[in-house]
């Protein structure tokens, strides 16, 4: 026996599945969720160009359904699920924009959101890459200053972890690791409006490379290698993230400033 919490739940869902919309109520709303993501990004002209496009692709969808003896509602339905889910629809839609407003071949081959975060992610590889090797083969000659002896922090940070001389030496060499993905990756999805996971992963792979390259002409000494293997595991997931949540703050952005124009216009 349903219990009655489970039993409305229920019952509401078969309400809403059973509820009769009209056929052109469902395209505007399937629309409006694909053109969602658009405002800020998009100029007005081009959104309601392809807004027209997709209108028209899905009612040709609608009518053929219609034709084999689907109703109205259900046709609609099956034309707004074969033209595909509205998030990867803008997805799709927002690459294109963006590659087509590269006019270079190069940025257009490789693909300009690729470059971007292959860029962002390079400069802080080289420049954690440089540091380590600075630390290894080129040690300042400080005097070391942190409150537990040598012989405490290397059993602290066991072999290959470098052992920091000061804390700003700690910062270095600890924090910048850990900071720099989410950083970075934040960055690429404010400036990628789509698809900004998937140019950061593409991205990493050479990077990744590198740095195992690097790390073995620097044998015996592991570090190199062990900083290989942290972008492999922590770099590319955090990086991901972290773009993806760049890329949804820079769209809320853009829909605030998108809103405080229209506000301002009508209020002028």
């Amino acid at each position: 026996m349903l219990s009655p919490f489970k039993f409305r739940q229920q019952e509401s869902r078969v309400l809403r599945v059973s509820e009769a919309r009209p056929p052109e109520d469902l395209i505007e709303d399937y629309l409006d969720h694909i053109c969602a993501p658009f405002v800020g990004i998009v100029p007005f002209d081009e959104r309601s160009r392809f807004r027209e496009e997709a209108a028209f692709h899905i009612d040709r969808l609608q009518q053929s359904y219609q034709a084999e003896g689907m109703p109205a509602e259900e046709a609609t339905r099956r034309a707004i699920r074969t033209y595909g889910e509205p998030g990867q629809v803008s997805d799709r839609y927002l690459e294109s924009f963006y590659e087509n407003r590269v006019q270079s071949a190069l940025f257009k081959r490789i693909g300009s959101g690729n470059f971007i975060a292959f860029c962002i992610f390079g400069v802080a590889q080289i420049l954690y890459t440089a540091l380590l090797q600075v630390h290894v083969f080129l040690p300042s000659g400080e005097a070391y200053r942190l409150p537990v002896s040598p012989a405490e922090a290397r059993q602290l940070l066991p072999e290959p972890f470098p052992i920091p001389q000061s804390w700003g030496d700690f910062a270095l060499l600890y924090g910048l690791p850990i900071v720099a993905p989410i950083l970075a990756g934040f960055f690429v999805g404010y400036q990628v409006p789509a698809g900004a996971s998937r140019s950061v992963f593409q991205a990493m792979m050479p990077i990744v490379i590198y740095s195992f390259v690097v790390g073995s002409f620097m044998l015996p000494i592991t570090t190199g290698l062990l900083f290989g293997l942290f972008q492999a595991v922590f770099w590319i997931p955090v990086g991901c993230l972290a773009a993806s949540v760049g890329t949804t703050y820079a769209q809320r952005r853009a829909i605030r400033h998108a809103k405080r124009a229209i506000f301002r216009s009508e209020g002028a």
